[in-house]
């Protein structure tokens, strides 16, 4: 047998999309059964627990995501904060802010080297219109500079969002000049996306008028 060779191409992004004419109907089952005949295989246990959460079964995934991070197997500390996020996210979507807001910070503990956790739990602190906590978490968001190249990583942490949500809470919270540097940001980051450069236009303008 050959000797196994390993490399990492810097730069070199590959972009799986699903072929929207195919039928995934039977992934779910498939999960199920696969966990069935092995409860112990820890990547399935996430994947059905994702999976649940795709599909909006939010107490399954609560439940199957917790059983997940219980076995002794799960150790990868970015594939258990995702599933921390993803009860999280559960919580949310059944109006649980509080649940959510506890899964969250548990994430951001346990995977700090992620933008991911913090961009999803200042997010949902945004909505809430808990602008100062978002600020917070924002910032811890854009302290991670170096992004990791698993598959849990999310682009959306790492384009103009984190930046755009940063100055919308600024400019909410009455600090125009640092909504303005924010806004920037954002717009260099997606620069045909109009409602940033609307946005852009009125920050400026109000930094102008003080």
């Amino acid at each position: 047998t050959g000797k196994e060779v390993s490399a990492v191409i810097g730069g070199l992004t590959l972009h799986h999309y699903p072929d929207p004419k195919k039928s995934r109907a039977a992934y779910l089952p498939l999960l199920e059964l696969a966990v069935k005949e092995d409860p112990s295989n820890d990547r399935n246990s996430h994947y059905l627990g994702r999976e649940y959460y795709f599909r909006g079964a939010y107490d399954k995934a609560i439940a199957e995501l917790k059983r997940h991070l219980a076995l002794p197997s799960a150790v990868w500390r970015e594939e258990r904060s995702a599933s921390m996020r993803y009860i999280a996210a559960s919580y949310r979507a059944l109006g649980r802010f509080d649940d959510a807001e506890q899964w969250y910070q548990r994430a951001c503990l346990e995977s700090p080297e992620s933008r991911e956790p913090s961009f999803d739990y200042a997010r949902m602190l945004y909505a809430l219109g808990n602008y100062a906590g978002a600020v917070f978490w924002l910032n811890k968001t854009l302290s991670v500079t170096v992004r990791s190249l698993s598959y849990i990583s999310s682009p959306e942490a790492w384009g103009a969002e984190p930046y755009d949500i940063l100055a919308l809470c600024l400019f909410a919270l009455g600090s125009y000049d640092e909504a303005a540097k924010y806004g920037r940001r954002a717009v260099e980051l997606s620069p045909t996306d109009e409602r940033l450069k609307s946005n852009l236009y009125f920050y400026e303008e109000k930094t102008k008028k003080r």
